[in-house]
């Protein structure tokens, strides 16, 4: 799995303990016109985030997106892109990007980092299953069977930079440890409707000053 971390320059915050500590403190005037992040019409990652914040109702929900939007967000397409700016300093922080992401420019010796929020980080699932139609029924179950040992979701830390979900089996090398995180798993199902999302992208976009 992967978590919504916030991200950050790391030339030009030298000092983590300057960053947004909550999802609050990115409504503080010091952060006005330096924050930026992927849209959720563009990136699945970001439709989490902000889905979460709504369905969570993390410091209000909309209420706190509707707040957010009064400080001046640089929007991007992807979630990738998002990393890529921060980390080419067009913004000093992006209030959530993919982990790994981040953890992959970081390990190219990239200036930037992760950080979490402490009163919770939202996790995006990488959801695994078996088609109906699959040619090879029996070869993907073993494949699942194998995703889901230590070993597989070692590899999954190691070469996929996610978070295991099988107890015991360390995360990502220089990654947060889960056990000092707040954990949110935002239920989305409301978005699954088609209509469901155009309404939450219609009123995010009001939220945001940019209808």
């Amino acid at each position: 799995m992967f978590l919504l971390l916030g991200a950050y320059n790391t030339n030009a915050i030298k000092d983590p303990k300057k960053l947004p500590h909550t999802y609050a403190d990115l409504l503080k005037p010091e952060w006005k016109g330096k924050l930026l992040s992927a849209h959720p019409q563009t990136s699945g990652s970001h439709t989490a985030f902000y889905g979460g914040i709504v369905s969570e109702k993390i410091d209000g929900g909309w209420s706190f997106l509707e707040k957010l939007g009064g400080q001046n967000m640089m929007f991007v397409k992807a979630n990738a892109e998002a990393a890529r700016m921060v980390t080419a300093g067009e913004r000093p922080v992006a209030v959530a990007v993919s982990s790994h992401n981040t953890l992959v420019a970081r390990a190219k010796g990239s200036p930037v980092d992760v950080f979490a929020y402490t009163d919770g980080v939202i996790v995006n699932m990488s959801p695994q299953g078996i088609l109906k139609t699959a040619p090879h029924p029996n070869a993907a179950k073993l494949f699942s069977e194998w995703l889901f040992s230590d070993e597989g979701q070692e590899q999954f830390a190691v070469w996929g930079l996610q978070w295991p979900v099988v107890d015991g089996v360390p995360g990502p090398k220089g990654a947060p440890d889960l056990k000092s995180l707040k954990l949110i798993v935002p239920d989305l199902s409301w978005q699954i409707p088609d209509e469901g999302r155009k309404n939450f992208l219609k009123k995010f976009n009001i939220a945001m000053k940019r209808n």
